[in-house]
């Protein structure tokens, strides 16, 4: 769409540790994630954040988008889980408080070997970012089984979020983030044969993959 020479463009040169997190992941038994969902007091179906609380993530777009999703789907229906820590916190609990929003957890920032058993605990991955490359907690929320529900703000959506395991939403227009996260709930028992779709995709996605991928762009860029 700039006018770059498509023959002269490569893809793939990010990745994440979407083998060792797919073993871990794996790893788990359903004991283990039933207990955690329990200490979490996660109910319904389970939306997953996964990043720092700073403005640029979205996360108080998404929270407000959450606020109006969580009257239509009636309560119980739906948890919203929060992993990680940053300046935004406080207003974001604040905000969960102001609005009676009892089904938003917050867990704050965890141990890195841990992540598999949160992304185990939930049912879709969302990923409200006003501004990112290409966030590397998408394909590691994929390589757990995850669907995604991704901003178009995230550079990685194009190579890694495909109808068959997600959608697309822009976190600043709150009508539209409201109807994809009704979208994603109407397809609830579907979501876990999106996850399958996710693995799948995110196995091209390897270092392997990204180090191909680097080479080639020096070899073009060497002609």
């Amino acid at each position: 769409s700039l006018g770059f020479p498509p023959e002269r463009i490569t893809y793939g040169h990010m990745a994440a540790d979407v083998k060792t997190l797919a073993e871990k992941s794996g790893q788990l038994t359903e004991q283990q994630i039933r207990q955690k969902r329990s200490e979490l007091r996660l109910q319904g179906v389970v939306f997953l954040y996964v990043g720092q609380i700073i403005p640029r993530k979205g996360v108080i777009q998404l929270l407000q988008a959450w606020k109006a999703f969580s009257r239509q789907t009636g309560v119980g229906e739906c948890s919203l889980l929060l992993v990680g820590g940053g300046p935004q916190e406080a207003e974001c609990r604040a905000c969960c408080e102001e609005n009676d929003l009892d089904n938003v957890h917050f867990v704050g920032a965890i141990d890195y070997d841990l992540l598999p058993l949160y992304y185990r605990c939930a049912d879709v991955f969302v990923m409200p970012t006003l501004e990112d490359n290409w966030s590397l907690v998408v394909p590691e929320a994929m390589a757990c089984g995850l669907p995604v529900l991704c901003s178009k703000y995230n550079g990685c959506w194009p190579e890694l979020v495909k109808p068959e395991n997600g959608w697309i939403f822009d976190p600043m227009n709150i009508t539209r983030a409201v109807n994809s996260l009704l979208v994603c709930y109407s397809r609830r028992d579907a979501l876990a044969e999106m996850g399958k779709a996710s693995i799948r995709i995110v196995a091209q996605h390897t270092a392997a993959h990204a180090a191909q991928a680097v080479l080639q762009a020096c070899e073009i860029a060497c002609k």
